[in-house]
């Protein structure tokens, strides 16, 4: 069996940063071919403008489009989805255009994302999404409602930020951790 795994970053938080990174090790490990999707956009510009955050979000989909038909993914039997923050929306999109079941895994989505998952259950596979309870850019109250609604297993970071950490170190890295295992659980659960 062909497998892809695909990270779709946020503006800011790039594939190199420590929970895409380490899904990517992850996904690797267990035979996954490993794509990452890259946007040019200013992380600066979108905050606090509905305006903005939806025209960043119709060129990074535009971009993540091109780049996943350059990977032609149809030649693959199985795709991972793996999304940070506006990558979750973009993931989730991308993944209805494709004539593939898409597995997800969701960090910080917005709820828009999960509400869009929702309306198309039907085209793509199994979520799972982590977010922290002290997320500027999310409410926790929507992201769990979302969630609920998609029925999507949420796993939520005491006094995690939009990274999912809280600025202490040991707890930032135990928490990186068991974030880790519950998303390498998930791969291997998607055998």
């Amino acid at each position: 069996m062909k497998k892809a795994a695909v990270l779709f970053p946020g503006i800011g938080y790039t594939n190199d940063r420590p929970l895409l990174y380490y899904a990517g090790k992850l996904a690797r490990k267990e035979g996954y071919d490993l794509l990452k999707v890259q946007y040019s956009q200013d992380p600066k510009s979108v905050k606090g403008s509905p305006e903005k955050m939806q025209d960043t979000l119709k060129e990074c989909l535009h971009q993540a489009s091109i780049q996943l038909e350059e990977n032609n993914l149809a030649q693959y039997d199985r795709l991972l989805f793996i999304s940070k923050s506006i990558g979750s929306f973009i993931a989730i999109q991308a993944a209805t255009m494709t004539s593939a079941c898409v597995d997800q895994i969701l960090y910080t989505p917005f709820p828009q994302a999960l509400d869009l998952f929702k309306d198309n259950q039907e085209l793509i596979g199994r979520c799972i999404a982590f977010n922290g309870t002290n997320d500027s850019w999310i409410d926790v109250n929507e992201i769990e409602t979302a969630a609920k609604k998609a029925d999507i297993d949420l796993h939520l970071i005491q006094d995690g930020n939009h990274s999912l950490e809280t600025g202490n170190l040991e707890t930032d890295l135990d928490n990186l951790k068991k974030i880790m295992m519950t998303t390498k659980t998930f791969i291997e659960d998607l055998k």
